[in-house]
């Protein structure tokens, strides 16, 4: 009886050391490293959030996944969460009923803005497999203060900081043409003048 029990626990720790080793998986929202020794939980991967800018990878959700709309950092990067019911998605919902506390934008200042934003290429910590390139997450949030913290960027955030530089280019366009065309006129005006 006593050897029976023995072989019993001698089991019992076998069957929890399986377990604790299927327990080792990385969880939603853990810290990871593309292509590390400890892998993402079921069918989480291990990249960029959404809402991040880059400097860290973390288990997150992939396209048509369920997800919890008040969790942005579920979602792997470019989806967000969205519809019904919500999912990780590559259509990040921009209703204006959904909105509130709108305000103007001035395109020139997001113009200067851009300008003086640092833009690098670099790579994610551990993939140096894969090239990226733009801001920093705290270069961003300090230039433009938008967002949830200075750790992530939110595409629709860099989408609109985009649109909103190219308006003001296109302004600094206009002003360039109007001087252009003054100047035709005067340049014509003068060579009449000198007939």
């Amino acid at each position: 009886m006593a050897g029976g029990a023995l072989a019993a626990l001698a089991e019992s720790q076998a069957t929890g050391a399986k377990k604790q080793r299927k327990k080792r998986c990385k969880k939603l929202g853990a810290g990871c490293k593309p292509g590390g020794k400890r892998k993402c939980c079921g069918q989480l991967r291990c990249r960029a959030t959404a809402a991040n800018a880059g400097t860290h990878t973390f288990c997150c959700k992939t396209e048509g996944k369920s997800c919890n709309p008040d969790d942005p950092f579920q979602c792997c990067g470019g989806l967000c969460c969205a519809g019904t019911p919500a999912v990780c998605s590559s259509l990040c919902p921009s209703d204006r009923a959904l909105k509130d506390n709108f305000g103007s934008v001035d395109p020139v200042d997001m113009l200067e803005r851009v300008r003086a934003l640092p833009i690098s290429t670099w790579n994610y910590t551990g993939d140096v497999s894969v090239g990226q390139i733009g801001p920093m997450s705290q270069g961003f949030a300090a230039t433009f203060g938008v967002g949830s913290d200075d750790r992530h960027i939110h595409p629709l955030d860099g989408q609109g900081v985009a649109l909103a530089a190219i308006q003001g280019l296109v302004v600094q366009v206009e002003v360039m043409h109007q001087a252009n065309v003054r100047l035709a006129a005067r340049i014509a005006a003068l060579e009449k003048g000198g007939q």
